[in-house]
């Protein structure tokens, strides 16, 4: 910068355009360096300061008008100012029209012209393409490797631009800078975030082969020199992005797009021994991209997502009032299928309305702050069905038990026959003088109600780690957002918690209820809707479980050294859980077994002490339910054993789409299984045990 001097007299003293476009250039070559003697002191110093109240500084303000061209942009708040301002676009065929302005380097106007896309696009450049023009909301990429040969051939003159974007105000056609952010420049917080740490410019070159040519290098005649002698390094730019920002409210304003930032990242090639004599053959990296950002705000992302949302909750309701349908084995859509899709529909709208509300207070606390009010009474209607849906299980305690069988031997001594027939192919239809005692099925019964009032995770702990939430300021919004990360961070540790080492190494409720109802030769049947429920396999291996102590440790002592059969429905199998989907002539003959027991039930526990006439009918009703119970233990332990001929189920794992949907798409019965080992945190029974 020997000339230096001479250049700020002219541009300053003189006015000379030309020198002050010179003295510009320089900087621009100097990598907006701000070094002591830069040529880009004087144009930093007077263009980049903020505005005051003070006459100095309205005397510096009106000097910064004088110092042109314009370089730098201010920083702070300013720089938002720049992209908050919206244009108005006009597009030819949906184009974007821009405005390139060049010199060369001595300050002379070389172009003023429509901007074309192989300006920038060094890849369009060198290749054949028909994409030549930037259209509107269309995002582009391209990537490639170029010759440095045709680099320095194209720009053997450095060319230094300046952009402009074309728009419309009022109606009257005027021209926009468009600032360029130069990432890993000698402004190192460039590459911060934050846009009101950025210094923006204005001018830029793509290729600089000035700055790094050696100075002693004299041509030689009809020899152009070696690329050592000639340069020590070329800059070029390996990265262009030509980023946009659409109006938040586009379909008012669909032709309001924000003042373009053009990001640029330059690349360096020093010259070696090594690299002199292929340097011409060196090939560099080059990336352009287009991008179209639109900033969402709360309204915008509400439309958007809740639509969205609301179409995937009718949809799930139609799924999961066919599969009411087909579970509750009916031909015809009643009544009581459109309560139910009622009620499906009004826990997926609540459901939707849930998820679009984290979505959008998570939005909120993270970009601004604003009140949200919230109305999901949707989700009783679901909890109401749940409660109704507990209240109307079947449940039914299969005992396996054989009444004891004793032959009166020799010396009127009575001999215990253990291997006696299966209850399911008993001759007799009542129950014994000799019956199984009863206290194992209230001992079940009692576990499972116990099990019924688990929970997969701890309300303790959720309440212990959300207390905090309510001790800060009184926001709705930061109430429900703060809320949904704990609670998802609390939930997902607890779970991980529970599945890797609680059910491992402490307790597995599910497991010790199927274990227990093992030892008891118990299975649980339950039909939780009109064709649909599950099965709890808990028939003993060994036959019998109504015995002493020193029989119950031997049959363990056998099951674990494989003495004996598994505890699997199917023979070798450990799998003791399933879904069923029971047909329809099951479940009416179940009713008909039951129906006597409804009957006298409908008359409370305590009628035939209020009605004198009912008082003689309690003998009756008493054997009538001991019965009752007797019948439908054979049922269904004739069921489960294939003894019934026009009553048979096959066993077969459910598929994929299954299992994620959790439905059924047979007609028949099924009983799935989706477990190898038998483990208790995946067994099909339903959640809404597990209240």
């Amino acid at each position: 910068f020997r000339n230096i001097k001479y250049l700020i007299v002219f541009c300053h003293v003189m006015r000379s355009t030309r020198h002050c476009h010179y003295l510009a250039n320089l900087c621009v070559l100097a990598f907006y360096s701000l070094d002591k003697y830069s040529p880009c002191s004087i144009f930093y110093t007077y263009q980049t300061y903020d505005k005051g109240d003070s006459g100095k500084l309205a005397n510096l303000w009106t000097m910064s008008d004088t110092v042109k061209p314009h370089l730098f942009y201010r920083r702070g708040k300013y720089v938002n100012e720049i992209f908050d301002k919206y244009l108005d676009f006009s597009y030819d065929n949906n184009t974007l029209n821009f405005t390139l302005v060049s010199y060369d380097l001595y300050g002379h106007l070389k172009n003023f012209r429509a901007m074309r896309l192989t300006d920038l696009n060094l890849c369009e450049r060198y290749s054949a393409s028909q994409e030549l023009r930037i259209r509107f909301a269309q995002s582009y990429h391209r990537r490639c490797r170029i010759s440095l040969r045709r680099m320095l051939q194209d720009f053997s003159e450095p060319e230094f631009i300046n952009l402009y974007v074309d728009y419309y105000d009022q109606k009257i056609r005027l021209l926009r800078s468009i600032p360029v952010l130069i990432r890993k420049a000698l402004f190192s917080h460039n590459d911060d975030p934050d846009p009101e740490k950025w210094q923006l410019v204005r001018r830029f070159l793509m290729v600089d082969a000035l700055s790094g040519m050696n100075d002693n290098f004299k041509p030689r005649l009809y020899d152009e020199g070696t690329p050592q002698e000639k340069y020590h390094f070329v800059r070029y730019i390996k990265r262009v992005e030509l980023e946009f920002r659409l109006h938040t409210d586009h379909e008012k304003n669909p032709n309001r797009v924000a003042v373009p930032l053009l990001k640029l990242e330059y690349g360096l090639v020093n010259i070696s021994k090594e690299l002199a004599n292929s340097f011409f053959e060196e090939l560099v990296d080059f990336e352009f991209r287009v991008t179209f950002n639109k900033h969402y705000s709360f309204e915008s992302i509400l439309e958007i997502i809740l639509p969205i949302f609301m179409l995937l909750a009718f949809t799930m309701t139609l799924f999961q009032t066919f599969c009411h349908k087909l579970r509750q084995n009916k031909l015809y859509y009643d009544m009581e299928i459109f309560f139910n899709f009622v009620v499906y529909l009004c826990s997926n709208v609540a459901t939707a309305l849930l998820a679009a509300t984290i979505i959008v207070a998570l939005h909120v606390v993270s970009s601004t702050n604003c009140s949200l009010n919230l109305h999901l009474p949707l989700q009783l209607v679901k909890l109401l069905r749940k409660f109704v849906t507990i209240a109307s299980i079947d449940i039914f305690f299969i005992d396996w038990e054989r009444p004891k069988i004793f032959d009166a031997g020799i010396g009127n001594q009575r001999t215990h026959l253990l291997d006696t027939p299966s209850i399911a192919s008993s001759a007799t239809a009542r129950p014994t003088c000799d019956s199984v005692s009863a206290w194992r099925n209230y001992f079940i019964a009692n576990e499972w109600q116990e099990l019924a009032t688990k929970r997969k995770i701890s309300m303790f702990a959720h309440t212990i780690l959300l207390i905090e939430e309510y001790l800060g300021k009184d926001d709705k919004v930061l109430k429900i957002a703060v809320g949904i990360i704990v609670y998802t961070i609390v939930y997902v540790a607890q779970r991980i918690y529970n599945a890797l080492i609680y059910e491992r190494f402490v307790e597995n409720a599910i497991q010790q209820f199927i274990d227990v109802a093992s030892i008891a030769n118990i299975s649980v049947f339950i039909l939780c809707m009109e064709s649909y429920g599950f099965y709890i396999h808990g028939r003993s291996p060994h036959g019998f479980s109504d015995t002493d102590m020193c029989s119950m440790i031997l049959q363990f002592k056998r099951e674990e050294d494989n003495l004996c059969g598994n505890r699997g429905l199917l023979p070798g199998s450990e799998q003791q859980t399933y879904s069923i989907l029971v047909p329809k002539n099951l479940r009416a003959f179940y009713d008909k077994l039951i129906a006597p027991l409804r009957n006298s039930s409908n008359f409370g526990p305590h009628q035939h002490l209020n009605q004198t006439h009912l008082i003689g009918s309690t003998k009756l009703s008493n054997s009538g339910t001991i019965l009752t119970y007797y019948n439908v233990n054979r049922f269904f332990a004739a069921f489960v054993d294939h003894a019934l001929k026009d009553l048979d189920y096959i066993i077969q794992e459910r598929s994929i789409l299954e299992n994620i949907m959790n439905c059924e798409f047979q007609s028949y019965i099924v009983m799935n299984y989706l477990l190898k080992n038998n483990l208790a945190k995946k067994t099909l029974i339903d959640k809404r045990f597990l209240i």
